[in-house]
């Protein structure tokens, strides 16, 4: 077996790491949070196999790639093709759905644009777009003999002016025959048959011919002649020997001769997205849902808008996203056509049966072969990810984190490779432990494939199963970053140098508080209903610490935030009053019995480099007047400003204050490299000049929350602060480190560190997400001691949870 072998990794707080991967194999990196193996995964091996990757395009793109820097590691020898799947704590945007996000929408266009049947919007008639050379071949399949009337439409229900007008042009073009709302007279006598009426429709008859042999040329001309006058449109009276006249319609537009829709171009694949112009709802513009502005609905054109906007679902499309032309075509099946909405309504177990119930000829089934087989090889895979009862029209934005994370996994392991390096990120966010599991038999599929897989895991059943295991300590930032143990799981178990080892093996023990047996009282919801939840009745004790679990998708989520603290929200905003009802539910009690509400997610603080752990925690200007008050800035004129990367004066302008710049590249994603002219500080040389505490700015900045302390002792306001980051296991943050970089478990944390240092409320409800995203075993019994901080002041907290040590530590449990 091969070995990816790692030699003197320094990047970040890594010490001189050197370590040997086994290929074809899965290794688990392990270690306390801010240990280290985020950098040794991804940001020293991943990272050198990008590098390597990007210096073999050719020297006319490399020229743009000059300052990608390499890791700094000596070597790394052994590495193959590599993937990352990272955390992506970035939502799904409003326009995202099941279908789009794995891809089956890509196939449903191309199915429906092969095999659809087009409708007419308004009456429901079918329509039939053609073209003049396919309407020339029906004709001449008639029986011979067959009489053919070809007419091209001149007017409809036009009045006595309009009439005349078009008499003139029918006369100037040479036609001798004209039919007047049905009935075919001489042209030299439509003028007194005109004078008798209020209103016509007037067609040109273009010919009249016989089907014979020879008769092709005579009959394209006319055809192409009507088609052209008509504008994409005509009629033909078909009159076999001894049967009844027939009027057959034709139109290269999908119009409908029935109600006279006027039609609409050929509906091509792309045309059935609702992200295009033909495919989106004209109110909604695909969106599905629209802003009430009293008894009018009206578009969504931006983000900003949606705030504090009442949303409703779509009164054009229901909220299927689709325009009235991509709604009326359908997939003819005998069990009863579906227009795509339709299809996309249908759970995914059941699609694969459905489809394969199309009723389809020889040459259909040979034309869209192809795409059935990438549909049912991917809705397989999604059953056997255990995703099968969603429905491909479900919102991107409403599916659990567990649910996001399979779906993801779901595209690479559809493309079947072989001998690449997949380097994961937490995969078991928000799995069960029987999904877990799952996802455990999963990765050895990668693996039993010809792939490596290197997994940043804290989960036991992952590490259990793992070929081998490298534990990185003892702590978090300069603490960290050294080899504790390598080996098998036995093998780390064993190991008395490592901490996962201690905890695995159980000589280390989660902590179990004592349970709070008092009553407080508890809220009630009554009737919850909302996607998967089922009239459901939940009861959440007061003062206490509950932990809501269960499978992935069975709407944990659902039942605490949508139901539960919307109508909390709604509540305290409105004093005491549901203005609107109780939302997605029948009734709830008890929510008298809460002054406030935090509710605690996972979502980025910040949407840029501008946003961090200081300004978060509301610090960031004592830091800076600080600064201010040194000898030196005084002696310049300095003021806070100066020590500010957002505004003119003291920030690097080449940058802008953010340290690095952005390369724009047409092939290939964004490369982001440091300033050139600060060197990723964010400021310039003078106010670099400045120091407190023999440190400047910047270099404050690049402490971590743990180095930081020390050097601000003497700053109670701001030494508390930073304590707290500290006890929810934050300390290996850098000050700078902006939030929108931050994993959604980190967010978490930041954001219960910042409600904990504010003075205390009576009566707070917490409401928090899977906090324990990326914590170690040891970093999760510290969050407990913070959880039991807040019940022991006599607040609720409810945790949506699948960690086993957080679940231990509850005092109730409640499992969906």
């Amino acid at each position: 077996m091969g070995k990816i072998i790692i030699r003197g990794a320094r990047e970040h707080n890594l010490k001189n790491v050197s370590v040997e991967i086994p290929q074809n194999a899965i290794t688990v990196i392990t270690g306390v949070s801010g240990s280290g193996k985020s950098t040794l995964a991804f940001d020293t091996i991943f990272a050198e196999g990008r590098r390597r990757y990007l210096e073999s395009l050719p020297a006319a793109a490399r020229q743009y790639l000059n300052n990608l820097s390499r890791p700094d590691v000596d070597s790394v020898d052994g590495l193959a093709p590599a993937i990352a799947i990272e955390q992506n704590s970035v939502q799904p945007t409003a326009r995202a759905t099941l279908a789009t996000i794995t891809e089956l929408s890509d196939y449903f266009e191309v199915l429906f644009a092969k095999l659809g049947e087009v409708h007419c919007p308004n009456c429901g008639q079918l329509l039939k777009s053609t073209s003049p050379e396919l309407v020339v071949e029906e004709l001449l399949s008639k029986p011979e003999g067959t009489r053919l009337t070809i007419l091209t439409p001149l007017l409809k229900d036009g009045s006595k002016g309009a009439i005349e007008e078009a008499l003139r042009y029918a006369e100037l073009m040479g036609f001798v025959r004209v039919r007047i709302n049905g009935e075919i007279i001489e042209l030299e006598e439509a003028s007194d048959y005109i004078s008798k009426k209020e209103a016509a429709t007037i067609e040109a008859v273009v010919d009249r011919i016989v089907v014979r042999e020879g008769a092709r040329h005579r009959v394209t001309d006319s055809v192409e002649l009507a088609m052209r006058i008509g504008k994409g449109t005509m009629r033909c009276i078909c009159a076999p020997k001894g049967e009844e006249e027939q009027e057959l319609c034709y139109s290269e537009h999908n119009k409908c001769f029935n109600c006279d829709y006027p039609g609409f171009e050929l509906l091509t694949a792309k045309a059935f997205s609702s992200n295009s112009a033909i495919g989106a709802c004209p109110q909604c513009h695909g969106l599905g849902k629209c802003i009430q502005n009293g008894k009018k609905q009206e578009p969504i054109t931006s983000a900003k808008q949606v705030e504090g906007a009442t949303l409703v679902t779509c009164s054009a499309c229901n909220g299927t996203r689709f325009s009235p032309q991509i709604l009326a075509c359908t997939l003819p099946h005998p069990s009863g056509s579906k227009n795509i909405a339709e299809v996309y309504a249908l759970q995914i177990d059941e699609l694969k049966g459905w489809l394969q119930g199309l009723d389809l000829t020889i040459e259909q089934a040979q034309l869209v072969a192809p795409v059935l087989e990438g549909i049912f090889s991917r809705v397989d895979l999604l059953c056997q990810l255990r995703v099968g009862y969603l429905t491909l029209a479900r919102e991107g934005r409403t599916l659990s984190r567990g649910e996001l994370q399979r779906i993801r996994l779901a595209s690479h392991l559809g493309g079947n490779l072989t001998g690449v390096l997949y380097v994961l990120d937490e995969p078991t966010i928000g799995l069960h432990s029987s999904d877990t599991q799952l996802l455990a038999e999963l990765l050895r599929q990668l693996q039993k494939q010809g792939n490596t897989v290197v997994v940043v895991e804290h989960d036991p059943i992952i590490i259990q199963a793992a070929d081998y295991v490298v534990d990185l300590g003892p702590g978090a930032g300069v603490e960290g970053g050294e080899i504790l143990a390598v080996g098998t799981p036995k093998e780390i178990e064993a190991n008395p140098a490592s901490i996962t080892g201690a905890f695995l093996s159980g000589r280390e023990k989660p902590l179990i508080p004592p349970k709070v047996e008092q009553n407080f009282g508890s809220i009630k919801v009554y009737g919850a209903q909302k996607y998967c939840l089922p009239k459901l009745d939940a009861e959440f004790p007061l003062g206490k610490f509950t932990v809501v679990t269960g499978r992935s998708g069975v709407g944990k989520s659902t039942l605490v935030n949508e139901v539960l603290c919307e109508n909390v929200a709604t509540y305290l905003a409105n004093r005491g009053t549901l203005p609107n009802g109780y939302i997605d539910c029948d009734c709830i009690d008890g929510l008298d019995q809460i002054d406030k509400l935090i509710a605690i997610d996972a979502t980025p603080f910040g949407r840029s480099d501008r946003s961090n752990l200081l300004t978060y925690m509301g610090v960031f200007g004592i830091i800076r007047d600080l600064f201010a008050a040194t000898p030196a800035a005084k002696a310049r004129g300095y003021t806070a400003t100066r020590f500010s990367f957002n505004v003119k004066g003291g920030r690097c302008e080449v940058c802008k204050g953010t340290g690095v710049k952005e390369l724009e590249m047409s092939f290939l994603p964004d490369v982001t490299i440091t300033c050139e002219q600060c060197g990723g500080t964010r400021y310039n040389r003078e106010t670099l000049e400045v120091h407190y505490a023999g440190r400047s700015i910047a270099q404050v900045l690049d402490l971590t929350v743990a180095e930081a302390i020390s050097v601000f002792d003497a700053i109670p306001q701001l030494r508390s602060k930073l304590e707290l980051l500290a006890e929810v296991g934050l300390g290996y943050l850098k000050l700078g480190q902006a939030g929108a970089t931050l994993s959604g478990g980190e967010a978490q944390r930041l954001k219960l560190a910042a409600e904990l240092s504010r003075p205390a409320d009576k009566r707070t409800l917490y409401v928090l997400d899977e906090p324990t995203i990326g914590l170690h075993f040891a970093d999760v019994r510290r969050l407990v001691e913070c959880f039991m901080k807040l019940r022991d002041k006599g607040h609720t907290i409810i945790v949506i949870e699948h960690n086993d040590d957080v679940i231990a530590a509850a005092d109730c449990c409640i499992e969906l």
